[in-house]
């Protein structure tokens, strides 16, 4: 982490240094390049901040139902949890499901099957919405 914040600082001097040694042609296009994937870069995390804050007030509400004494630390855990790509929620509500069944709970364990599914279903069709809004605008923006 230290490293990172070290480069970072001198990024500014690299970048000087690099463009010194390429023709101006070169340096203009490696310019606009960098320039669109920052771009790019910064509306993607725009739309994942977007989408989780979706489905963390989805969870809440879902856990308020379920379990309001956890609710709050639950829906804190799964928000954090929620950025790992493809499993997301479901790593947190399948076990604790899991164990509900197991414990013969299992109103409270298909409650929870079902808030990971609806979640689920949630960012599939939620995230290629604001996604694609923001691949539009990138692609109208040149």
């Amino acid at each position: 982490m230290i490293a990172l914040f070290l480069f970072m600082l001198d990024l500014p001097k690299l970048k000087q240094i690099t463009y010194k040694y390429l023709k101006p042609s070169t340096e203009k296009k490696l310019k606009i390049i960098t320039n669109r994937l920052k771009d790019a870069f910064f509306g993607f995390m725009k739309a994942q901040v977007l989408v989780s804050f979706i489905i963390a007030g989805v969870t809440f509400i879902g856990l308020l139902l379920i379990q309001p004494k956890f609710a709050l630390t639950m829906t804190f855990i799964i928000w954090i949890i929620d950025v790992i790509p493809f499993l997301g929620s479901i790593i947190i509500l399948a076990p604790w499901g899991t164990y509900h069944l197991l414990m013969g709970n299992t109103s409270i364990a298909i409650k929870l099957f079902v808030l990971a599914a609806i979640l689920l279903i949630i960012r599939r069709t939620v995230e290629p919405k604001v996604m694609a809004h923001i691949l539009v605008y990138l692609l109208c923006q040149h």
